[in-house]
């Protein structure tokens, strides 16, 4: 994973390795010193020395989020696997099932670039069944709690029925203050629950259920990665699947706890057979996107004819940066297995104008995360055979382009060096609606732009367009 922290200047990167450490980038250098080792707590793939036992290669350090207040309070939150004893033999080998840990820590007091290893504070502990399917990405709100993805516990077919178990914290999208203790009892439970999570659910005989009021969204499998829209609060999940279908949800800014997204009675769009209970098939909410395994028999992608679309969905993020203009508001992600890299926009809940990126970005591979800066700018981070952050950067084509050049022939996003009546329809649109395309200069008419959508933009469009 890659991130950045609030208030830190966007040339701050920090990385999260799998195997527990969190690394940082300053300036484009990778530091020597790691921002925290917890090497020894983890259980991750491979043996772990400390413990002598096999963790699976989903364990590990698996999630990071800086809180709101970073640059007052230095709390950052990790999430990772922790060892728990319970053990079981598979081909000779001994694994732990590990528990799921959301730690707090605090940057220390004298060098910015280092926390304090000593000031762990569990947030929230969950016990895991198997081993993989853990989840792990965590990011605050606009509202300012915590949200955490949590996975189904792991095997097939959620064998537990725990995403869809109204008392189980698996296979959910949670929700948490952190800044409040609700369970002063409890040391593992040191957070509070906010006011309008859901206390209830409805089943499908018109009656409802209590819920754990941790639980802000259910039915999910294994949500990597999502995030949230910078610009509106939108949340973006990619959800991934299990013999047949991988999918993206959708959430709006304002929409609200209490989705079901249907795992284990659906696999995107499909039904799966398996039973959810009456909790489990009512209000469903559907994915705004999906792609099959095999797409050539299946459908249900509409991109060429590839017979293998890709078995692992990597959620990414809408780019809101200003290097490369063309892509606002485009939501990008990608596929682990086959290594493509698409993006759609999401209009009124409606995924459109899919586009795939992958020859574009360089044939990445292995891509277990996007990142964003604190500028929106995104990276790419490869993982396992071939471990490098890739920063998505404007093309020399693109650098040369006429500020004017932001859509293709037919209107489709993105300059293709000429300047049609195309460009001019979609700059007056979105001019007139508010829309980032049309945030083609900065304050006084220069680039890059400024996300803000002023009479600059408009003069400088006009006169681009008229001088070309």
């Amino acid at each position: 994973f890659l991130t950045g922290a609030p208030g830190d200047p966007a040339t701050r990167l920090y990385v999260v390795e799998q195997g527990g450490r969190i690394r940082v980038i300053e300036n484009g250098v990778l530091q020597t010193t790691p921002f925290l080792d917890i090497t020894t707590l983890v259980l991750g793939a491979g043996t772990n020395s400390e413990f002598g036992l096999t963790g699976d290669n989903e364990q590990g350090l698996l999630g990071l989020a800086f809180h709101p207040d970073y640059q007052t309070n230095g709390f950052f939150y990790v999430y990772y696997i922790a060892p728990r004893g319970s053990t079981f033999v598979f081909n000779g080998q001994t694994y732990d099932n590990g528990r799921s840990l959301v730690v707090r820590y605090t940057r220390a007091t004298t060098n910015p670039l280092v926390a304090n290893a000593a000031s762990a504070f569990t947030i929230m502990r969950i016990d895991q069944p198997f081993t993989n399917h853990n989840g792990g990405c965590m990011a605050f709100g606009s509202d300012g709690f915590l949200y955490i993805g949590t996975g189904d516990g792991g095997s097939g077919n959620d064998p537990g029925n725990r995403a869809l178990n109204p008392n189980d914290l698996m296979g959910k999208m949670l929700r948490i203050d952190v800044n409040s203790d609700g369970f002063p009892a409890d040391v593992n439970a040191n957070y509070a629950i906010p006011a309008d999570n859901p206390t209830s659910w409805p089943t499908s005989t018109g009656t409802t259920t209590t819920i754990r009021r941790e639980i802000w969204a259910v039915g999910l499998r294994n949500p990597w990665r999502w995030s949230f829209d910078r610009q509106n609060g939108d949340l973006w999940i990619g959800d991934v699947g299990q013999g047949d279908w991988e999918e993206g949800n959708w959430v709006p800014g304002n929409g609200g706890p209490g989705r079901n997204y249907g795992w284990r009675v659906r696999e995107g769009l499909w039904t799966t057979g398996l039973s959810g209970g009456s909790f489990g098939a009512t209000a469903l909410t559907e994915p705004v996107f999906q792609y099959a395994h095999d797409a050539q028999s299946r459908g249900g992608f509409p991109l060429g004819t590839s017979a293998n679309w890709g078995q692992s969905i990597t959620g990414g993020y809408v780019y809101r940066g200003t290097a490369i203009p063309g892509w606002r508001g485009r939501y990008f992600f990608a596929d682990f297995v086959s290594n493509r890299v698409w993006s759609v926009r999401g209009i009124n809940g409606v995924a459109t104008d899919y586009q795939i990126h992958t020859t574009q970005l360089g044939n990445p591979a292995s891509i277990g995360s996007f990142g964003q800066d604190n500028n929106g700018e995104m990276y790419i981070v490869q993982t396992f055979g071939s471990p490098q952050i890739r920063r998505i950067v404007p093309s020399a084509l693109s650098n040369s382009l006429s500020p004017a050049d932001i859509v293709q022939i037919g209107g489709v996003p993105g300059p293709d060096n000429a300047l049609t009546g195309d460009d001019f329809i979609a700059f007056i649109n979105a001019f007139s609606t508010g829309d980032l395309m049309a945030d083609i200069v900065g304050i006084g008419g220069t680039r890059p732009p400024d996300n803000q959508i002023t009479g600059d933009d408009f003069i400088a469009f006009i006169n681009a367009f008229a001088g070309n």
